[in-house]
């Protein structure tokens, strides 16, 4: 019971039990090891409910068993299980074990239908993550499917590279910086002499800038 309610169940089995038909005890506290003692001598044992998980925990410590793989403690029912799915040579997940695996690891990521996204995309496939991806550098993919996004990347590139090639700076495009780390667009922006600090979106929208005024300053030289 809470330990609040301790005095109460006292005062409650001395009132409605005849004097000296129960013996009860308290088990509670610093001398709750000299207390222990006396169990087999008593009708009643009263105690919280955190001093019996407190208990249960050490005694079942003591029965824990050590993976030979990963060096963790598991009692040993949950050894066996443990190592069939999740740890050494011959642990093989099921399908639903990957599927939940692959779900965390997307959350944890900050990508697909989470709490830590504010992506509306699910399930977290390799199109939706891409979707994610490219919407945080600034492109919206509107095709569904993985072969529809396939086939609008695919146009998207292309336009990017005849524009390119029409007087852009080293032919940059938002897809392709999409595809750089961070490391990477940090190195590139030192390169071009822009600003290399911030979140990668904002390091992608200072070379599109970077590349939108060579174009212009280039439109502008006399022939």
């Amino acid at each position: 019971c809470p330990m609040a309610a301790v005095n109460q169940w006292m005062k409650e089995i001395e009132k409605f039990t005849k004097k000296g038909t129960l013996k009860t005890l308290v088990y509670h506290g610093s001398e709750k090891g000299r207390v222990a003692t006396q169990f087999k001598k008593c009708d009643v044992v009263i105690t919280t409910y955190q001093t019996l998980e407190s208990d249960y925990r050490r005694e079942a410590h003591k029965h824990r068993v050590k993976c030979k793989y990963c060096g963790k403690l598991f009692m040993p029912e949950k050894l066996t299980f443990h190592q069939r799915y999740f740890c050494g040579p011959n642990a093989e997940k099921t399908k639903k074990q990957q599927k939940t695996a692959a779900k965390k690891a997307m959350q944890s990521m900050g990508i697909g239908n989470s709490k830590a996204s504010s992506s509306t995309d699910a399930p977290p496939t390799i199109t939706n993550i891409y979707r994610d991806f490219m919407k945080q550098a600034g492109v919206t993919v509107k095709s569904k499917g993985y072969w529809n996004v396939m086939k609008e990347t695919q146009e998207r590139l292309k336009g990017s590279s005849s524009s390119s090639s029409k007087g852009g700076d080293d032919g940059l495009s938002r897809e392709r910086l999409a595809l750089l780390d961070r490391k990477e667009l940090v190195e590139l922006c030192d390169k071009k002499g822009v600003d290399s600090t911030g979140r990668k979106p904002e390091l992608v929208d200072r070379l599109m800038d970077f590349a939108v005024r060579g174009t212009t300053s280039k439109a502008e030289e006399p022939v």
